[in-house]
């Protein structure tokens, strides 16, 4: 081969892994019309050294069928007596199994770390939940059992009596949501979560949910403003499914915006769906967190220190109910501290 790069010798050998019929067809072809790229050739000349030598060079190669084939490749220059390269001897060796093997394995390895790190997450995840479960569920016995404690006693006036019955139904209430969420996921989980699909007015479904979720809007001083179309198209699904889907929603809500904040949530009818968007102006959802929002067990704090209760199972239930449904749901938001924006997109099927 020339300085230049024209080959003008070859063996069988070379004739057959470049895949040419015939030496005449193979003379004075230049061998950068065998490298994969630019970078190959840049490859290719880098790698003689002061001596004129290239010494196990690996680089991708391009036969006369455009398959690609590894090569290794072993040269050194051929000088006359004024010390000038008149040309590179050497020899190509087919390596393309042995490549092939080790990109396979290089693959498998990182098959198997990808697998050990989700596995990882998995399991964290699974501790997390579970201290975040047993924290949720006592936190509201321990209230019940409290006051219940102080009734047994009959040592209460009437206000203090009315403040007990009070924090008891509110507490077992509580837990009675956390119950219903865990046993909608293990019915999901299970395949067996099933709808009851009729004709459903939305407008009635949003006012439902706001009205139940006033009183904890308004314990935080937190407007609620709906801004609802009118509209003659009556949806089909579950009317119960879809007042939890806005249920979840709002009250996800209402926990992550601060005291005084504000909450919207608009019922949008398009030509072949209808959009129901809940707006806060809360914390946000981080860049971090926002990939696994609809995640079951996931949450923005995973510590059961973090001022914020729940199990982190209303989006994921959120969202499979609405894909129940056949519908869309997502998120966006500026990022933390800014708000967030969850809309829930359903098709208008006849």
């Amino acid at each position: 081969m020339t300085p230049t790069g024209q080959i003008i010798e070859a063996n069988p050998t070379m004739l057959q892994l470049l895949g040419y019929p015939s030496v005449q067809a193979l003379l004075d072809t230049n061998i950068s019309k065998h490298l994969v790229d630019t970078q190959a050739n840049r490859l290719w000349q880098s790698q003689i050294d002061c001596e004129g030598v290239v010494r196990n060079l690996e680089i991708p190669m391009r036969r006369c069928d455009n398959t690609m084939i590894w090569v290794r490749y072993n040269a050194r220059a051929i000088r006359n007596a004024q010390g000038e390269v008149m040309y590179y001897e050497g020899a190509i060796e087919d390596v393309t199994q042995r490549k092939q093997a080790e990109a396979e394995r290089t693959q498998l390895l990182k098959s198997e770390q990808a697998a050990r790190a989700e596995a990882e997450t998995a399991n964290r995840l699974k501790d997390e939940f579970l201290a975040t479960l047993s924290h949720e569920l006592r936190t509201p016995l321990n209230a019940i059992l409290g006051w219940a404690g102080l009734l047994r006693r009959k040592q209460l006036s009437p206000d203090k009596l009315e403040r007990a019955l009070e924090v008891i139904e509110r507490n077992a209430k509580s837990q009675a949501q956390l119950i219903d969420d865990l046993l909608d996921v293990s019915r999901i989980i299970r395949g067996n979560l099933r709808l009851n699909v009729i004709p459903v007015d939305l407008q009635q479904v949003i006012n439902a949910a706001i009205d139940t979720l006033q009183p904890a809007a308004d314990a935080k001083s937190i407007q609620i403003d709906s801004f609802l179309e009118p509209s003659q198209t009556v949806i089909k699904g579950d009317s119960d499914r879809l007042q939890q889907i806005v249920w979840n929603l709002l009250s996800n809500a209402i926990k992550f915006t601060p005291t005084h904040g504000q909450v919207k949530i608009y019922l949008e009818w398009l030509e072949n769906a209808v959009h129901i968007r809940v707006q806060d102006t809360g914390k946000g959802v981080s860049v971090d967190i926002a990939p696994y929002i609809f995640d079951r067990f996931r949450q923005a704090e995973g510590s059961i220190t973090r001022s914020h209760g729940g199990l982190g199972l209303g989006l994921a239930i959120v969202r499979h109910l609405v894909e129940l449904h056949g519908g869309t749901v997502w998120c966006e938001s500026p990022g933390d501290g800014k708000g967030a924006t969850f809309t829930v997109e359903l098709p208008l099927k006849s």
